[in-house]
């Protein structure tokens, strides 16, 4: 079984990371999910007050695994801070039926030289619950590995705080010797030296 669709361009990826994270889904075609999507992270109108926004978290926790890799299909590709804010902490409350379609979307981050979705996963990454990221470290640390490298300051930086918080201790410290040597960036190099020194 194989991911039907998610947005436009990258059904035929995810699918394939599915697969090889185990864990492949086939997403439900609701048209009322975009609806959902749409109203996510809203802070004025109707949609913008603390119970609708409550409501509509409900609503999208209902559709469990499918629902949450949907939602990541979306931010794939989305660069509006409010629908980035209210689609993470739908998945995080997703927690276990989110966190292997959030692995899979941070490993097609680390291939592509997009910035906002590498941040945006990284972030969700380390801010899922222990059980939830558990299963998936293994991979996580590979991730890392290539992410520590990137080209982008700001993935860098989300990359080193996920190794600190996520990754235990030694296995951080060797993630992030390997990439102390060729940090050019002052502040990013103090980050690596504070920590190193712990």
């Amino acid at each position: 079984m194989s991911i039907k669709s998610i947005s436009a361009g990258h059904s035929g990826e995810l699918g394939a990371i599915g697969q090889t994270l185990g864990r492949p889904v086939t997403l439900i075609g609701r048209p009322e999910l975009a609806e959902w999507y749409e109203r996510l992270g809203r802070w004025v109108g109707p949609f913008g007050t603390r119970t609708a926004q409550a409501e509509l978290v409900r609503t999208w926790l209902e559709t469990g695994e499918e629902g949450a890799a949907w939602l990541v299909g979306q931010l794939l590709c989305e660069q509006h801070a409010d629908a980035i804010s209210g689609s993470s902490r739908v998945l995080l409350q997703m927690r276990g039926a989110a966190a292997p379609h959030v692995v899979a979307a941070l490993a097609m981050s680390a291939r592509s030289e997009a910035v906002v979705p590498a941040v945006t996963f990284l972030r969700i990454v380390r801010d899922l619950d222990a059980e939830s990221v558990g299963p998936w470290l293994p991979q996580i640390s590979e991730i890392l590995h290539r992410l520590v490298d990137h080209f982008d300051k700001d993935v860098r930086l989300a990359a080193f705080h996920t190794c600190i918080d996520l990754l235990p201790v030694e296995q951080a410290k060797r993630v992030l010797a390997h990439r102390r040597a060729k940090e050019a960036d002052p502040e990013l190099a103090e980050l690596l030296e504070s920590f190193l020194r712990q």
